[in-house]
């Protein structure tokens, strides 16, 4: 045990280590922590209705009633009741770093069970969380919703050099991402909660925008907080609810956070990451649907992701992949390797952790470790949690970098490394775009010598008319979260054609239209 943990249980101030015969009197539901052997029980607790919330360290967590405590009677499965699930309270695993974080956990802080090198925690829902994060340590909120059982082993073809996207990596400038990351520092703090963020939130937006992705939008969760940052390259052959995910989350965090978070590294790095992959992907159409997501809340818990992957999951999105970018501009001599996170199972994430590798081995100089270890410490779980397999790039395990949570975390403090945080994020365009099969827009295509078609009026109520270029033309209209909602083909001598749009909702929607191979894109507003 660590030390930090050794100090912690003695000096716990409310919460105690519960016993297989803890009671209650009362009828709450309880957090019940299940030892699962393999995967036969974790399909019979499945089976029998178990409703299970986390999946972490080769244990469960379960919600049970009375009714679900004697199905774990029955089916004789050890188990352990950890506490009463009490209304005004969040529950939380919480990763402290170092000795003064352990030794400073607040005393409105109940730990309720102590792991390997993680606690899990209950925090009243009236305190300030910053009050918690005042030191260095992690947080990954636990969410009373069932996860999505993923026992099955997916297949990714194997990695061919491509031309096509060698092109795009050798397109990654380091000047480039270095700008990015230093116009992240120049908001002074990024942390959830601040006007500051929701302004970088909308820089990122512009960002998306000005490079020409097919939607772009803010996705709101929580009023307290930032938006998480969406924006959409809709595949040719996919362009609905089969994607691949991008994403790094741009919030941070300090000793204060209200006035000066950097957060270079953590995690400036990876949502530059996210950034320059649009700007040198902007040149090319794709298969597959690409989503380029920047988080924000994962400091308070991974909020951000949890909402979107259970929106995705609701939705009934079918997700190809996550990549996941955090901190990735760190290293020390000898230790300048790319540590891959996926988890071993439920769902398998090695496939996807053995893609990116073999697309880092054949684009780009990046070295990688294989590291098929259950970490949920970053955006990576939300997905995971929901049954998608997405995977963790970061910078090597084995280096603690001192700055991180703190006023440090700057260029050249926290962020030392421009050239190993390059090699990351081309290591990540080369994984998504070899999975999303791009294709270079050709230079006819980009001087067309006039608009491939007009839409008249914009905004418009009712009707629009929409003048074609000569020949078939098929029609696609888009809400802006990626979704088909009208298909139209018209045949057109250079005469307007009326569309009517009365059955649209008043928002605003995308036109695609394709004309001999040709295909252009425009937004109209609908009132």
């Amino acid at each position: 045990m660590n030390c930090w943990l050794l100090i912690l249980l003695l000096n716990m101030n409310e919460g105690t280590l519960p016993t297989q015969n803890w009671s209650s009197s009362t009828n709450l539901a309880k957090l019940v922590k299940i030892d699962v052997i393999d995967k036969n029980q974790l399909t019979s607790l499945i089976r029998n209705g178990i409703f299970i919330i986390s999946d972490f360290d080769q244990t469960i967590l379960a919600q049970c009633d009375q009714s679900g405590l004697e199905i774990l009677k029955k089916l004789r499965i050890n188990y352990t009741i950890l506490d009463e699930i009490l209304p005004n309270y969040d529950y939380y695993y919480v990763w402290a770093l170092d000795e003064m974080a352990s030794q400073n956990i607040p005393r409105f802080v109940t730990t309720i069970f102590v792991g390997d090198d993680y606690l899990i925690c209950r925090i009243p829902q009236n305190i300030d969380i910053r009050l918690v994060q005042k030191y260095r340590i992690e947080l990954k909120k636990i969410n009373f919703v069932p996860i999505v059982s993923n026992l099955t082993i997916k297949e990714y073809p194997v990695v061919l050099y491509d031309s096509t996207v060698q092109t795009l990596v050798d397109r990654v400038s380091a000047d480039s991402v270095l700008n990015f990351v230093q116009r992240l520092v120049n908001f002074q703090t990024r942390y959830s909660p601040t006007d500051s963020c929701r302004a970088c939130a909308n820089y990122i937006k512009e960002q998306f925008e000005a490079y020409g992705l097919d939607s772009v939008f803010v996705q709101e969760y929580n009023s307290i907080y930032a938006p998480n940052v969406i924006g959409i390259k809709r595949g040719i052959s996919y362009p609905e609810s089969i994607y691949l995910v991008l994403c790094g989350h741009f919030d941070c965090i300090s000793g204060s956070p209200y006035t000066f978070a950097p957060g270079a590294d953590d995690n400036g790095s990876g949502a530059s990451g996210v950034l320059e992959a649009v700007r040198v992907m902007s040149g090319c159409d794709v298969d597959y649907t690409i989503r380029f997501i920047a988080f924000s809340g994962e400091e308070q818990g991974l909020l951000g992701s949890h909402y979107y992957a259970s929106q995705a999951r609701s939705h009934g999105d079918s997700i190809v992949g996550v990549i996941n970018i955090d901190m990735v501009a760190y290293s020390l001599p000898g230790r300048d390797s790319a540590s891959i996170i996926g988890k071993p199972e439920n769902p398998n994430c090695a496939p996807l952790v053995d893609y990116f590798i073999a697309c880092a081995d054949t684009y780009t100089a990046l070295k990688t470790q294989r590291q098929i270890i259950d970490r949920p410490r970053s955006d990576h779980a939300s997905f995971n949690t929901f049954g998608y397999l997405a995977i963790h790039c970061r910078e090597n395990l084995n280096v603690n970098n001192p700055y991180y949570h703190t006023i440090g975390d700057t260029i050249g403090g926290g962020f030392n490394n421009l050239e190993f945080c390059t090699e990351v994020i081309k290591a990540s365009i080369a994984t998504i775009a070899s999975l999303a099969k791009p294709v270079l827009v050709g230079i006819e295509e980009k001087e067309l010598p006039q608009p491939v078609f007009t839409v008249m009026p914009n905004p418009s109520q009712k009707l629009i008319k929409v003048k074609l270029m000569p020949g078939e033309n098929k029609i696609k209209f888009y809400d802006i979260t990626g979704k088909v909602i009208q298909l139209l083909s018209i045949h057109s001598n250079k005469t307007e054609s009326v569309i009517d749009l009365t059955k649209m909702r008043p928002g605003i929607y995308f036109i695609e239209i394709t004309n001999n191979k040709k295909q252009a894109k425009t937004k109209i507003v609908v009132n």
